[in-house]
């Protein structure tokens, strides 16, 4: 205890009476503290990458601290406040859960929450795994037509050689061009 605080304790003449004294003063039972558990409590925010569980464990703490401190807090009030503190992200299970089940409480939120969250993590890592596979991917559509259709062309001109073969000779497998017959012609 700080020095100036033993004359507002003299008075007492058991150590037990000064601990009543300090308790009803700044003890767990004050308006101070239940105010300030209040604010917490109604202040309570879940951020993106929070745990669940663990945002779950901070507000039934502060709720058991309210009810030590003979302030209870409703069971309706605790589902309300957990479903208002969660992040834009789970607005849907928000909205699902408010309007889709009849008896929420605070025995089966939480492993609804939690069950979503498994959930929701493993979708998140599936879109990841795709998005990877699309991108490394990118681009080979084109490719690959362009591959094609360059193939398709050389079928074709191989063809047209065999259906037509050489105008000089009347062999099949060559063009004008490139028909020695033609050439030997052109030299003599």
């Amino acid at each position: 205890m700080q020095d100036e605080l033993i004359p507002l304790y003299e008075g007492f003449d058991t150590a037990r009476k000064i601990m009543d004294m300090l308790e009803d003063k700044y003890g767990p039972k004050s308006e101070t503290y239940i105010q300030l558990l209040l604010e917490q409590f109604n202040a309570l925010k879940m951020f993106e990458n929070d745990s669940m569980v663990d945002h779950i464990l901070k507000l039934e703490i502060i709720a058991k601290d309210l009810s030590n401190a003979g302030h209870e807090i409703s069971d309706i009030m605790q589902v309300s406040t957990l479903l208002n503190s969660l992040p834009e992200s789970w607005d849907h299970v928000v909205t699902s859960l408010t309007y889709g089940q009849k008896d929420l409480s605070m025995v089966t939120l939480p492993a609804l929450l939690v069950v979503e969250e498994v959930r929701m993590k493993r979708r998140k890592k599936n879109n990841g795994n795709l998005l990877i596979a699309e991108d490394s991917n990118k681009g080979q559509g084109k490719n690959f037509k362009k591959r094609k259709a360059q193939n398709q062309g050389k079928k074709q001109k191989q063809n047209s050689k065999k259906k037509h073969g050489c105008f000089v000779c009347g062999d099949m497998g060559h063009f004008k061009a490139n028909c020695p017959k033609h050439k030997k012609n052109d030299n003599q």
